[in-house]
């Protein structure tokens, strides 16, 4: 049965460093504050409910980070090339940056003589 709780898989809620929990009725109480907060600081706060998490208050530029992502992530046209370096990379179709960068400032050496 789909939503049955024997079913559902309890996963972790992700913690970061800049994340705050705090109750709804604590929330309520301190709108404004935790929204100048956020604003000002970044950190996010986790809105709990008998201490489920249920909402997350992030600021507009996190916001407009993670839509920002989204946008990358939904577009072939830039995914595309990604997964074709994944495999390149997993076939063994590479050479360490250092390598690369160390080639690059010989040649730019070489130029300058």
């Amino acid at each position: 049965m789909r939503g049955s709780p024997r079913m559902e898989k309890k996963r972790p809620m992700p913690s970061f460093s800049r994340d705050e929990q705090v109750s709804t009725s604590a929330f309520r109480r301190n709108l404004a504050s935790h929204v100048q907060r956020c604003a000002k600081t970044g950190r996010r706060f986790v809105v709990t409910d008998r201490a489920k998490p249920q909402a997350v208050l992030v600021s507009m530029t996190e916001w407009n980070e993670i839509q920002e992502t989204l946008e990358v992530l939904s577009d072939s046209s830039l995914m595309g090339p990604l997964a074709s370096l994944d495999a390149a990379i997993a076939a063994g179709r590479h050479r360490p940056a250092k390598d690369v960068f160390e080639e690059l400032r010989g040649r730019s050496k070489g130029k300058a003589s």
